[in-house]
């Protein structure tokens, strides 16, 4: 996240986290602002804001003085998944064309998400493992959010350290060679 200061005083910004109880405290002012109806049928569908940079963009995206722009994210499915919430679905895909977006898998605005990351473009062979957030950024490679924080008990800090490495070794290789197949 980049912030222009002299748009938007540090003082401004707060990046401490949701708790759980806060957390649901802020959707259920979120519901009271939407249809009920809908809160009730779907609310199990409603995407909240708990992550910092989203809440920062909503806190300050409706001033005109403030402009703001997004990567783009690699959003994949599991292969072969056909489980509850699939938004891929003809089922999904139509209820979807009716709900507000806020109630949807996908995001409605074109191009807001890519299916093709690192791999698709050929910029790495390493496959990473999904909670590992690929952003593209002008049909390149801009960053890699690694997530610690989903099942951190469960995961091995020192094999996804490696694996890292291997990654960032093999994308710097394909950088080189990029380069010199459009300097030859």
């Amino acid at each position: 996240m980049f912030i222009d200061q002299a748009k938007v005083p540090l003082r401004e910004l707060d990046f401490r986290p949701i708790l759980e109880k806060a957390n649901s405290q802020s959707t259920a002012s979120t519901t009271q602002t939407s249809s009920s109806f809908l809160d009730i049928i779907f609310g199990q569908r409603r995407r909240c804001s708990w992550d910092t940079g989203t809440r920062i963009f909503e806190r300050f995206s409706r001033d005109s003085q403030i402009k703001s722009e997004y990567v783009t994210p690699v959003y994949r499915l599991p292969a072969g998944w056909i489980g509850q919430g699939n938004p891929f679905t003809l089922k999904s895909r139509m209820l979807e064309l009716v709900l507000p977006d806020s109630f949807c898998y996908l995001p409605k605005r074109r191009d807001s998400y890519t299916q093709r990351g690192f791999i698709e473009r050929r910029l790495s062979s390493i496959e990473l493992p999904a909670l590992w957030e690929e952003h593209i950024w002008k049909d390149a490679a801009f960053g890699l959010h690694i997530r610690r924080s989903y099942a951190s008990t469960q995961r091995d800090p020192l094999s996804e350290f490696d694996l890292c490495q291997q990654f960032v070794d093999d994308y710097l290789s394909s950088l080189q060679l990029n380069f010199r197949t459009t300097s030859e």
